[in-house]
């Protein structure tokens, strides 16, 4: 496998030509609008029907307004772009641990004829699923967004009036570096990861997530990343997904049994069945992970036309 990309040196030849980054630029600023309604628009869905589907979508289209800020951030005063960033992340943060909850409920379901540890564990996670929501509901409907409002606001103007000023060759490294070091860090998180370690995992899945949604913003601004790209990227951050979900249910677990004592020769046998399917999630992610390498934005040699 080849060194991870030096942020600066090269272009991402297969993302975007320079003859369409002015353009795409632009394109840009209309998607930060349009993904700021549609983040209010579910925001507000989710204020006032906390379903776990209206608390899904409200979670994409965070993540997605995230992305369009951090790649625009070189267009933006550091602190401008932080806190929208962190706004978003409050946002995202409300709603983790109820959504981890819901996943584990839906693991649990399955098990629960089968092991009666899982039958109790069942009824403990939907206590909890009843209070996580009871608090997440109250943090959405403190959430205002007046303020993060002006700063969109603001950012927007401040990337027409910096687009009529920049040279081609300026927007060009505004925007691709951000990209580039999102795929840096990704690489180089993911030549730590140890299969005895799902925490490698986590944090590499955690990096692939910044870089997968930064080339999905890219991919809806127009024909500048191949589409064709959305699909393996989707993919490829659930295998690590999956580690994830099935080491914070063990995790889950291991806190049930501290707390409430099921008995002991049914919950050993359920942890064990846990620890297996966690044991083949990393196994199936293990396998692919050298596919990381096919995302990497393709280079040409320092110099060469763009």
């Amino acid at each position: 496998m080849r060194a991870p990309v030096n942020v600066g040196r090269d272009e991402a030849s297969w993302l975007i030509k320079s003859s369409l980054l002015p353009e795409l630029a632009l394109r840009l600023e209309k998607l930060i609008k349009q993904r700021w309604k549609r983040y209010r628009k579910q925001l507000k869905q989710v204020q006032q029907h906390f379903t776990e589907t209206a608390i899904h979508d409200s979670r994409v289209e965070t993540r997605r307004l995230i992305s369009a800020v951090v790649l625009l951030q070189g267009f933006w005063p550091e602190d401008r772009r932080r806190k929208m960033e962190n706004f978003l992340k409050a946002h995202l943060d409300s709603l983790n641990d109820l959504r981890d909850t819901q996943v584990q409920l839906s693991v649990t379901r399955r098990l629960r004829r089968q092991f009666v540890a899982a039958k109790l564990f069942h009824q403990f996670l939907q206590l909890c699923e009843r209070r996580l929501a009871r608090e997440a509901r109250k943090d959405l409907k403190r959430l205002k967004t007046q303020r993060l409002e002006k700063l969109v606001s603001a950012g927007r103007k401040e990337l027409r009036q910096k687009l009529r000023k920049l040279s081609v060759a300026k927007i060009r490294r505004l925007l691709l570096e951000p990209m580039l070091r999102a795929y840096d860090r990704t690489w180089r998180l993911h030549q730590q990861v140890r299969a005895s370690n799902p925490a490698t995992i986590h944090r590499t899945r955690v990096a692939f997530k910044r870089f997968r949604y930064m080339v999905e913003t890219l991919i809806a601004c127009g024909k500048i990343a191949p589409a064709s790209l959305v699909d393996p990227l989707r993919a490829y951050q659930g295998r690590m997904g999956v580690v994830q979900d099935a080491e914070m249910l063990l995790q889950a677990f291991q806190h049930f049994v501290d707390q409430d004592s099921p008995p002991a020769p049914d919950a050993a046998r359920f942890k064990r069945e846990l620890i297996r399917k966690r044991q083949v999630a990393i196994r199936k992610y293990m396998r692919v992970r050298p596919e990381l390498e096919k995302f990497r934005p393709r280079l040409r040699s320092s110099g060469a036309p763009v």
